[in-house]
């Protein structure tokens, strides 16, 4: 049976409460203050605009409250209206909405528009324009911002508003940061519709994205901004020390100590393969079994096959209550640049004159081409170790040990960074090795010389007394008495000193006697002038052999020379002056030592007040008077004061010849 049918006035009154749901007409404005304000200004013209190139929609703002016709036609067709729609604006003025039907939309053709004033029916604005340049398009969709895979990267992502011309737009996408007392806002140009932000790493951001045609075959202005999305960007996993390595390029072993502000919540570590660029895929994310919590601290470790991936990515989701999770993500793990292999383990230790040969397993035999060592030791009496570094492949090694010193060794190994890098490993256990002495044997043995050679005298003195006495006079002769033997001439020479004691009176200095000897005038008779031989023609050999034994009596007879000086030749020549010995020969020049005066120095007798006179007079030697005829200078500076008398130069001091330093004379 059919339902009764609703009287009249319900159907009425239903449609009433209907129509009264609904948004007044002005309300769903077909343009914004927002589109308005995107546009640009175009004084006494029409804007027009296209959010999907298949609308179309064209306004202008009046002052005043006039009523117009709105007209517009393609090149190719004839003029057609549009009914208007008109709001009123904030200001007072009004705006006029024309928005083209669907099958008048076309593109790459020209269209005309032209506004027609009703009152008077004169043509105020008119314009030209294509629609395919007129794009202001809407708002993309489904915006996503996930981790990128590392720590502060954001993986943003979005659809399109028109997936029919997506290939044909352009996006900026605008990041601000929040929370901070100065925020600052970023924007980065994409073509596509993702992109990887590289922000701060721990740091909450609004995210907005816009659209624009990038004007290739469709061009426009940029749209409005969507609403804003805020997301964290993911934590670094340095936060809490995450490390992960590999031991045997099989298994990867992480370990992580938690920030005090997630030690209450429940930690998890998933990983998946390293694929880049891009996010990682939810669906890709195993889950680490096995973690737990070690140590005082709350440490977490866990362990997982690596399969056949060549790098991983590895993140750390902690879950808090009634707290948002919050993500730690790790460096991109690759296991050919992480490997921690287990200690070396020491096979021998053999220590061998002064030397030690250690020897060692490698770690790992897939890498024993790639491994580097460290040998650090040091002895039971200091703390400080001291590292060998073995840059090169090896199971052995010799060391040189200092004698009678005992030595703790240990080892550990590393990849040599060329193929495959990593860390050190932890140091093998301790051996304790000792270098004995060098000198263990040549201590006794020096020991025992001494007491061998007195054991040996002592049979001696006992077996042969007599052999014994001799050997010891001959090797320790007795120190005579000195008393006894010096004892009757120690005792007369106190007696004699004891008696001259008063009369004792200290030596008086020696004179030595002057090899010059300069007479007054008139005294003494002359010297007897003997006529000198015939010369006897000699060969060259004897007459060297007489100049030298006549050289070698002038030098014996040297207390007995004499000169005579001659006026005539100044004291610097020595050519003019005959030099006597005591026979009357010439001695050679330069084998006698000369007198001259030398001023300043003291004088001696009774003319000691007259000051050392510069000229020489008349002088004998020995009574040989001297060549007076022309008083000549000497070679002394003053030159031409009055002659001094002999007794005057018999009074001065003089300065032996040899200290002139002249070249002897033939």
């Amino acid at each position: 049976m059919a339902a009764p049918l609703l009287p009249a006035w319900s159907q009425s009154f239903l449609v009433g409460i209907l129509l009264g749901l609904l948004p007044p007409a002005s309300s769903l404005a077909p343009v914004t203050d927002e589109d308005a304000a995107l546009l640009p200004e175009v004084p006494k013209s029409i804007r027009c605009f296209s959010r999907s190139f298949e609308d179309f929609t064209c306004f202008w703002d009046e002052r005043g409250n006039a009523t117009f016709h709105f007209y517009y036609h393609y090149s190719t067709e004839g003029a057609r209206e549009c009914m208007l729609v008109t709001q009123q604006l904030q200001d007072g003025g009004w705006r006029h909405i024309c928005v083209f039907p669907s099958q008048d939309v076309r593109l790459f053709t020209e269209l005309c528009l032209r506004v027609v004033d009703m009152a008077n029916n004169r043509t105020v604005r008119t314009r030209k324009l294509n629609v395919e340049e007129m794009g202001l398009i809407s708002l993309p969709a489904n915006i996503t911002a996930v981790g990128a895979g590392a720590a502060g990267q954001l993986w943003v992502r979005w659809e399109p508003p028109i997936s029919e011309y997506s290939s044909f737009f352009i996006y900026k996408v605008q990041f601000c940061t929040t929370g901070s007392r100065e925020p600052g806002c970023q924007e980065v140009l994409v073509s596509r519709t993702a992109c990887v932000l590289a922000l701060r790493p721990g740091q909450t951001y609004r995210i907005q994205v816009c659209t624009k045609p990038d004007g290739s075959s469709l061009n426009g202005t940029w749209g409005p901004w969507s609403p804003a999305l805020l997301a964290e960007t993911p934590h670094s996993a340095e936060e809490f020390g995450l490390r992960c390595s590999t031991p045997d390029l099989q298994r990867v072993h992480c370990e992580w100590t938690p920030a005090p502000a997630d030690a209450n919540g429940s930690h998890t570590l998933f990983y998946q393969p390293h694929e880049s660029p891009g996010p990682p895929r939810a669906e890709a994310w195993q889950r680490c079994q096995g973690e737990a919590g070690t140590g005082p601290q709350g440490a977490h470790a866990c362990t997982f096959w690596l399969g056949n991936a060549s790098a991983m990515t590895m993140v750390v989701k902690v879950t808090r209550d009634a707290q948002p999770t919050r993500s730690y993500f790790g460096e991109p793990f690759h296991p050919d640049r992480a490997v921690l292999t287990a200690p070396p383990r020491i096979l021998q230790a053999n220590v061998s004159a002064g030397r030690l040969w250690l020897q060692w397993a490698v770690p790992l035999a897939e890498l024993a081409q790639h491994m580097v060592y460290q040998v650090r030791y040091a002895t039971d009496s200091s703390q400080d170790w001291k590292v060998l570094q073995i840059q090169h492949a090896a199971d052995s090694e010799v060391l040189d040990l200092r004698a009678g010193s005992r030595y703790r060794l240990q080892v550990r190994a590393q990849p040599n960074g060329q193929q495959f890098g990593g860390y050190w490993s932890a140091w093998s256990e301790t051996v304790v090795v000792q270098a004995p002495s060098e000198a263990g044997w040549v201590v006794p043995s020096l020991a025992a010389v001494p007491l061998f050679f007195t054991g040996l005298l002592l049979v001696l003195r006992c077996t042969f007394p007599s052999a014994y006495s001799s050997m010891k006079q001959k090797l320790w002769p007795p120190v005579p008495d000195l008393y006894r033997v010096l004892g009757g001439f120690l005792s007369d020479s106190s007696k004699q000193l004891q008696a001259n004691a008063l009369f004792y009176k200290p030596p008086e200095e020696l004179v030595l006697s002057c090899l010059l000897e300069i007479m007054s005038e008139g005294s003494g008779a002359e010297l007897p002038v003997e006529p000198a031989p015939p010369k006897v023609p000699v060969s060259p050999a004897e007459e060297e052999e007489e100049e030298e034994a006549a050289e070698a009596g002038s030098l014996g007879s040297l207390q007995q020379d004499y000169m005579v000086l001659r006026p005539g030749s100044p004291i610097g020549s020595h050519h003019g002056n005959e030099y006597l010995d005591g026979a009357g020969d010439t001695a050679p020049l330069g084998s006698l030592a000369l007198l001259l005066p030398v001023p300043g120095l003291p004088q001696v007798g009774a003319d000691a007040q007259h000051p050392p006179h510069k000229r020489l007079g008349s002088l004998q030697a020995h009574g040989t008077p001297l060549d007076t005829e022309a008083e000549e200078t000497w070679g002394l500076p003053g030159s031409g004061e009055q002659p001094m008398p002999a007794t005057d130069i018999a009074n001065q001091s003089y300065l032996l010849m040899s200290s002139w330093a002249q070249p002897r004379g033939p």
